[in-house]
């Protein structure tokens, strides 16, 4: 009898080890989430932001494979571009950055109105730990999205392209005197990316 009691103390003991044990930071499929793919130096943090690889379950998840998986953003010096931004703010352990992306088309005499706008969202916390994950250094990139009308996940395939080669870059508002050339003719159609909120015309 003692002996069976024993080895049910035994038991009890190891199942609240591994019921409160830190997690290893490895995905479901075996790879290092915790792998550090780049790093991002914002204006308004010190030191640099590490972009690890994270994961995403479907649910929940952090880093880059979330802002790949559940957002669509999937080229990393997007997400660095946005994460750069002047426009960001503290909240908590956690730096938001902005920025904004759009489209215009344009009519006669160089004016182009705006189509569509998407303000991005790259987040950072210098917390060193995610749920039972613990990292040896703050974790660095926790997601990186649209904020979309109608709350779907997924950034519009256009968001990307417009942040990684903008035809117009205008950056606080301001237009360079040559961005509207003959190649901007009626019905041209132009991507945005800037730091600041996007007017609804711009041109001449």
């Amino acid at each position: 009898m003692k002996h069976k009691l024993y080895r049910g103390f035994i038991s009890i003991i190891t199942i609240g080890i591994l019921a409160f044990s830190p997690v290893s930071a490895q995905a479901a499929g075996g790879y290092n989430v915790g792998e550090i793919l780049d790093t991002v130096k914002n204006p308004n943090a010190p030191g640099e932001f590490p972009i690890r690889r994270g994961f995403f379950d479907g649910e929940q998840g952090f880093g880059y494979d979330k802002a790949y998986h559940k957002h669509g953003l999937r080229n990393i010096e997007a997400i660095k571009k946005v994460g750069r931004s002047p426009l960001s703010s503290w909240e908590g352990n956690s730096l938001v950055a902005r920025a904004y992306a759009g489209t215009y088309t344009c009519g006669w005499w160089g004016r182009c109105t705006l189509q569509d706008e998407r303000e991005i969202r790259v987040v950072f916390t210098v917390d060193a730990q995610y749920g039972d994950m613990k990292f040896d250094s703050q974790l660095g990139l926790l997601t990186a999205y649209c904020k979309n009308p109608d709350n779907a996940p997924l950034c519009p395939d256009w968001v990307e392209s417009s942040i990684l080669y903008p035809e117009t870059n205008i950056l606080y508002g301001q237009v360079p005197n040559d961005v509207f050339s003959n190649s901007y003719k009626e019905g041209s159609k132009v991507e945005v990316f800037s730091y600041e909120q996007l007017p609804e015309i711009i041109g001449k």
